[in-house]
């Protein structure tokens, strides 16, 4: 009784201090590629979360059973006892985290108090956690990287390695699975680094992104390709999931979820995950395509007696395997049922490559998937294949088989003048082509009218079809060269063979136009120019005509020398007479001691009632001769001016 009694002290003693994840073993997770995301909910406790792609391309978290009980941050996953690790905000105490949810505290790390540790991962062997320093100030930036020794049972942190370089501010680093490379994303100026994880050298090779601002977490996946969560560009809210280009540092958009606070991400890609691809995606019956099945090994180990089987549409026909790198008893030949056995799966990246054949009478889209059976148990017993054009992970690949037709009516079958058409047969693969002039190709350029005529075939089917292509001389014309004097209108009307609805486009050099698709033209050139007319039919056929306009600029300006002002009807005003439509700038008139009788600034020429009608100052003047003075301008905008005597006589 008495050492029950023990027993339970020590119970509640663990309780006490670890709290209650102490009491329960630890359940690992299955390292299948999954991305898990950690974030603060109510109460400051943290959740992780798996991430799920949904088909629309936005993401779903979807929590474990349990809270850490924590406010964790830094988190990373380890493919050897497959526990996700991660540092406590609070007390910078390490935690592990298993399958369930729930944290198991390690020990207090020996770090610096002041400063913040929220992003993290875990060495491709699973030996150290590498962790980033950060700040605690505002926009603090990344210092340091802190490695702790995973594989003693007291985690003592091995060293702390500053950063050299520039100045980043990184919330979450991973580690490329295939090139071992570091990567983090620096939040200062919104790019993808790397980070030497012994000497701390920063490297920004990247450009800054467009799309992306702050990445919360970082992960890879089996073959290697690199995502994140985060902040778009003038976005506050961390809730966008992005493809990221390891390579160049291009940032695309792939999708939105929830909004996430106090975050960090981990995955696992040390497994084994299969990627089906097929070739050609369209396809027509009777058709060979290869499908195309990718295996990437990241396990650390080979892994012997793998079954891959896939069963095809049962409108699709095994031909032959092409490449098979694995071994194993391959059957389905003359079947939809692939089935390779006994597998032996070495580390890294390869292919195999399977040929079939769609039946006479497939069509539509096929959706099939892939599998590998007899993985570890570790790894999930069982890996499904993921098509790589799709955001969706682990969807089945699809493929689509049209019918074998052609039309060749619903397309142009008036041939423009000296152009040419191209008659399209087909777009699909898997087609052969006969035309009457002899080419194999899909497509056919035509340049001369005649009946033309092209037969497919995809082995098990022929189809036919026959075009009249007739040409369409079309012309217009604007009529012979036009002279004109300074002010004259002219109006332009194409004269067309064209027939229907037909497409105007008038241009000019120099001169404004007030209708640039107006069927005619009205037109006051004040320069010698050439008017345009192209002209296109309902058929897309085009003529041009041009017409050259010379202006005539007699600047004939008459001022009379005389004039009788004694109201009869005959010479009863001086005023300015001449050519064109010139207008009076000034116009004045002066005694013979100078003085200014009559002034005019405005007004055109040609115009009696703006002229002198030879009184001043409300009185007649008397006879006599009289000096003037004139300016105008004519419509291009040419200035001249005029001095002389005009005789009053009464």
């Amino acid at each position: 009784m008495q050492g029950q009694l023990l027993d339970l002290k020590w119970i509640l003693l663990l309780f006490v201090l670890f709290g209650e994840s102490s009491l329960y073993a630890q359940e690992p997770f299955v390292c299948q590629n999954n991305f898990y995301f950690s974030f603060g909910t109510s109460g400051g406790a943290s959740r992780l979360h798996e991430v799920i792609v949904e088909p629309n391309g936005n993401v779903n978290f979807v929590p474990l059973p349990n809270s850490t009980g924590v406010a964790l941050n830094a988190v990373g996953y380890r493919s050897t006892d497959n526990l996700i690790y991660g540092v406590g905000t609070a007390t910078q105490r390490l935690y592990q985290v298993d399958a369930t949810g729930r944290s198991f505290p390690l020990t207090i790390l020996d770090v610096n108090l002041n400063n913040g540790y929220y992003a993290a991962t875990i060495t491709p062997n699973g030996d150290e956690m590498i962790i980033v320093e950060q700040t605690n100030t505002f926009n603090g930036g990344s210092v340091a990287l802190v490695v702790v020794d995973l594989t003693d049972p007291n985690y003592p942190t091995k060293r702390r390695t500053p950063f050299t370089g520039p100045n980043v501010q990184t919330t979450d680093i991973a580690f490329d699975p295939i090139s071992g490379i570091l990567y983090g994303f620096d939040a200062r100026e919104s790019r993808l680094i790397t980070i030497d994880p012994i000497s701390g050298a920063v490297t920004t090779n990247f450009p800054t992104s467009n799309v992306a601002d702050r990445m919360g977490g970082l992960y890879f996946d089996a073959f290697g390709k690199m995502f994140g969560y985060g902040n778009a560009v003038n976005d506050n809210s961390a809730r966008t999931f992005f493809g990221i280009d390891k390579n160049t540092g291009l940032v695309t958009n792939l999708g939105t979820g929830p909004n996430t606070s106090n975050k960090d991400g981990c995955a696992c890609p040390f497994t084994i995950d299969l990627l089906k691809d097929v070739s050609p995606r369209q396809v027509v019956p009777c058709t060979e395509l290869t499908y195309n099945f990718q295996i990437s090994n990241l396990s650390g180990e080979t892994i012997m007696g793998v079954d891959l089987t896939d069963t095809m549409p049962e409108d699709f026909v095994i031909l032959r395997l092409d490449k098979n790198p694995y071994g194993g008893t391959f059957t389905g030949t003359g079947t939809n049922i692939l089935r390779i056995e006994d597998m032996t799966v070495p580390l890294g990246q390869d292919s195999i490559k399977v040929v079939i054949e769609t039946l006479p009478f497939a069509q539509g889209v096929y959706k099939n998937q892939a599998y590998l059976d007899d993985l570890p148990e570790g790894l999930g017993g069982r890996s499904p294949s993921d098509d790589p054009l799709t955001v969706l992970s682990d969807d089945s690949t699809s493929i689509e088989v049209f019918p074998l037709v052609v039309n060749l009516s619903n397309q142009q079958q008036n041939l423009c003048e000296g152009a040419s058409i191209e008659l399209i047969a087909g777009t699909i693969n898997g087609i052969d082509y006969q035309w009457n002039t002899g080419s194999t190709s899909s497509t056919l350029m035509v340049s001369d009218p005649g009946q033309y005529s092209v037969t497919i075939t995809n082995g098990c089917e022929v189809e036919v079809d026959s075009v009249l292509i007739s040409e369409e001389p079309i012309s217009v014309d604007l009529g012979d060269a036009i002279t004109i004097n300074l002010g004259d209108y002219i109006n332009l009307n194409p004269i067309t063979n064209a027939i229907g609805e037909i497409q105007y486009d008038w241009s000019e050099k120099g001169e404004f136009i007030n209708c640039l698709d107006c069927n005619t033209l009205d037109a006051r050139p004040f320069f010698d120019t050439n008017y345009e007319i192209k002209i296109t039919s309902p058929s897309g056929c085009m003529a041009t005509s041009s017409v050259p306009v010379t202006v005539t600029k007699d600047r004939g300006i008459y001022i009379p020398n005389v004039f009788s002002p004694n109201f009869d009807g005959i010479n009863d005003q001086f005023y300015i007479m001449g050519k064109g439509f010139a207008q009076i700038l000034v116009f004045q008139v002066f005694d013979r001691w100078g003085n200014l009788v009559f002034s005019k600034d405005s007004g055109e020429i040609n115009d009696a009632t703006i002229g002198w009608d030879g009184t001043f100052d409300g009185r007649n003047a008397e006879n006599g001769v009289f000096s003037y003075y004139a300016k105008v301008i004519y419509l291009d905008e040419i200035e001249d001016s005029f001095y002389g005597d005009v005789s009053l006589v009464r």
